[in-house]
């Protein structure tokens, strides 16, 4: 799944740099507890189809172009979506792991202040890039 693409990214690729004391490993494990805790809340209901938990990354198939300006039309035939809640949350959920851990590796610096003005374009930045990557995968 793609998810499991994101959760390998957020570790660097030739395109990205590593996120500061990531750890694919108990990012792996975090998001399966994750999944685990949606899909039974999901089941709960009582009976029935099983809901699937949400998913960080989801490819939607674009809207259906008219017939006359499908063949010339490039536009992508899928588009790709990241849920940045649910990516915030593990995240967070990850960054309270490396802290209680003690586990900043010997690279890791402090990371910048939330709320300037330069993290915002960094984040932005990199989620952008992120995407950009997804969608090769994709």
């Amino acid at each position: 799944s793609l998810d499991m693409v994101l959760l390998a990214l957020l570790g660097g690729d030739d395109y990205l740099p590593r996120l500061k004391g990531y750890k694919l490993q108990q990012a792996a494990e975090a998001y399966s507890c994750r999944r685990r805790a949606a899909t039974a809340a999901a089941a709960g209901g009582g009976g029935g189809v099983t809901v699937a938990a949400a998913t960080l990354v989801r490819l939607e198939p674009a809207p259906s172009p008219s017939a006359a300006s499908a063949s010339a039309s490039s536009e992508p035939t899928a588009a790709l979506h990241l849920d940045l809640r649910e990516l915030g949350l593990l995240l967070r959920e990850l960054a309270a792991l490396i802290t209680h851990d003690g586990g900043q590796d010997a690279e890791a610096e402090a990371a910048p202040a939330t709320g300037d003005a330069q993290s915002e374009e960094t984040v932005g930045h990199y989620l952008s890039g992120l995407l950009w990557v997804l969608t090769m995968y994709a």
